[in-house]
């Protein structure tokens, strides 16, 4: 039964640039352990170049879930906005994320689209 609290936090790192795939995978594994310790508590950390962030930013890749919940901590690179288009493009489509629920992205995405530009 799905008790509606996350069992993790996911969170997302965008950075100028990566030398290769084993600085990515250093990045994530580090951050992901100071933050466990930290938090006492599940994360999962996804490190992008600007790059490959903004090749993310289309519905149906890993950044799509984000429409469930987010929040930015600092942004440097127009994060938000970039998010923004990302929903708005969500909406169109017809995209369900499954992890112990069904979720349908894009439905959601229309209601929290709709909602903002009220």
């Amino acid at each position: 039964m799905y008790s509606g609290k996350p069992r993790d936090i996911d969170v997302v790192v965008v950075i100028d640039n990566l030398r290769n795939i084993h600085e990515k995978a250093f990045l994530e594994a580090t951050l992901a352990k100071s933050l466990m310790k930290e938090l006492r508590k599940q994360v999962d950390i996804l490190v992008f170049d600007e790059e490959s962030f903004k090749e993310n930013l289309k519905p149906g890749t890993v950044l799509s879930g984000l429409i469930l919940g987010h929040k930015i901590l600092y942004d440097k690179i127009g994060v938000s906005r970039e998010l923004v288009k990302l929903f708005n493009e969500l909406a169109k489509e017809n995209y369900v994320y499954i992890k112990r629920r069904t979720w349908n992205l894009s439905k959601i995405a229309k209601v929290k689209t709709k909602y903002k530009h009220k």
